[in-house]
């Protein structure tokens, strides 16, 4: 199993995961704008060891080399640099640290290791150390040898609510282990789930479709359960299909079109043949419905530049479509949403900033072709139905 997700390049993921007893495992930027009932920190004590390069790239001070002379001293612009570049890792770690810790709605646990200098007091580092000085932890001092697990009394800062706290002893060639946890509840009855995992079906897939591990990097697994709520994946994962191929001008009407989709269906975390054939037909319908609109023939015939990279002086970004015609140069932003009506669209466009975000395309294509071009947003799955929007003025 572990073998068949290496090979289809499966990473660490950042949506929810929807099925009863999952466990996901992510890093701290990947949580953001998301919450969970339970939210554990683990190796709270980690502190990156590594110093300062001897090389560093100042806005006010310009390229700077640390070289130092006889005396083992550095230059003082190199050594005003490396504070400024020290704070601001340690502003972007309390950064960090925040988004973790208010990732949970109910509890959060907190482990790391400690060390117990020659006076008792504990010694904490990386984010338990800032967090054991919100609480007292480095204010505790221990009287003999910890064999026994000891809770700990601290202080609940504000109205943080109910905290515990409990020092393991080290365990054979182990350090100390201080958990700091929220009290939980009274617990609930044991749920019965079933297996969490099911095996991963590659079966139909031609080799030269694989996709490959270091081409390919997966952006978030939802999850690898196969007892979904719905037929097929998420919205995201079909219009991720639909991206896909639109990108490289796929279509259902071609040879081996399910077979081209299927490794990028697994790349997205889907697991179960059923559900990655029933994401497919969603993507089908929607691209057969984009082939039937008159926009489609245009495309087709025109000049075309898929994945465009953008960039202003404040922005960057990747335009889905830039072609070109007689008429002249037209910027499109491919869009999935599911919505229930032309009013709902309408709504969305100001709301997801979709607007906003076209324009800024637009002056982007302007300012290296010096021409100014019609900007479409091409909505794919509004009551059944493609809708394209010309911005006005754009």
């Amino acid at each position: 199993y572990v073998k068949t997700l290496q090979d289809v390049g499966v990473r660490e993921g950042e949506a929810p995961v929807e099925a009863g007893g999952a466990v996901q495992l992510m890093t701290v930027h990947k949580s953001k704008g998301l919450e969970f009932p339970v939210v554990v920190i683990a190796d709270a004590g980690y502190e990156p060891r590594g110093g300062t390069d001897s090389v560093l790239i100042d806005d006010d001070l310009g390229v700077l080399i640390g070289v130092s002379n006889s005396d083992g001293a550095r230059p003082v612009a190199w050594r005003l640099a490396s504070l400024k570049e020290a704070a601001k890792e340690d502003a972007e770690d309390r950064r960090l640290l925040y988004v973790a810790a208010t990732r949970a709605k109910e509890k959060l646990v907190v482990s790391g290791h400690a060390k117990r200098t020659a006076k008792g007091a504990l010694s904490l580092s990386g984010w338990l150390k800032r967090l054991g000085s919100v609480i007292g932890l480095d204010e505790v001092t221990l009287d003999g040898e910890i064999t026994t697990p000891r809770a700990l009394e601290v202080r609940c800062p504000g109205n943080a609510g109910p905290i515990a706290c409990v020092l393991h002893p080290p365990r054979a060639a182990e350090r100390s282990t201080v958990q700091v946890v929220r009290i939980p509840a009274p617990a609930a009855a044991p749920l019965t789930v079933p297996d969490l995992v099911a095996p991963l079906l590659t079966g139909g897939i031609e080799a030269d479709h694989q996709p490959s591990a270091i081409s390919y990097s997966l952006s978030r697994v939802w999850r690898v359960v196969p007892r979904a709520k719905r037929p097929s994946g998420p919205a995201w994962v079909v219009g991720k299909l639909v991206h896909e191929a639109l990108r490289r001008w796929r279509f259902p009407d071609e040879d081996n079109f399910d077979v081209f989709l299927w490794p990028f269906a697994l790349e997205t975390g889907l697991a179960d043949a059923v559900e990655i054939q029933a994401t497919i037909r969603e993507a089908r319908r929607l691209l057969s419905h984009f082939q039937g609109h008159t926009l489609f023939a245009e495309i087709a015939a025109a000049e075309r530049y898929h994945e465009v990279p953008s960039a202003l002086p404040d922005d960057h970004g990747v335009i889905d479509l830039l072609y070109h015609t007689d008429a002249g140069w037209t910027v499109v932003d491919f869009k999935t949403d599911e919505l229930r009506s032309e009013a709902e669209m309408r709504e969305a466009i100001p709301r997801e900033g979709y607007d906003v975000q076209l324009r800024r395309y637009a002056d982007a294509v302007t300012a290296q072709l010096g021409h100014r071009p019609k900007a479409l947003l091409v909505f794919l799955r509004v009551a059944g139905e493609v809708h394209v929007m010309e911005l006005v003025g754009s």
